[in-house]
């Protein structure tokens, strides 16, 4: 096992880092020949931002539930990791 300092990668080992790669590959392969419609990045950030500033304008109320907040991420995350918008066309921005 081969460690990494934090000034070289976000991962403590070269395994962790492996790991993960293949994970966002095999994620990007079962992606790519989906039918599924694509929502295009300007969208889903205009979406996001949207969203952040009626959440800051309503600073003064209590803040939803965990549960609640957790759906909030994982309906973004998964509009953002559509097929085709998918993590190449994000790193490519």
């Amino acid at each position: 096992m081969t460690k990494l300092s934090p000034i070289e990668s976000e991962f403590a080992t070269t395994e962790e880092a492996e790991a993960h790669d293949a994970w966002v590959s095999a994620k990007v392969e079962k992606a790519l020949p989906s039918t599924k419609p694509r929502i295009p990045h300007d969208q889903v950030m205009a979406e996001t931002r949207a969203r952040i500033e009626s959440r800051n304008f309503d600073r003064h109320q209590v803040s939803p539930p965990l549960d609640e907040q957790a759906s909030l991420v994982g309906k973004a995350a998964s509009r953002i990791e559509r097929p085709g918008l998918g993590l190449l066309a994000l790193a490519a921005t």
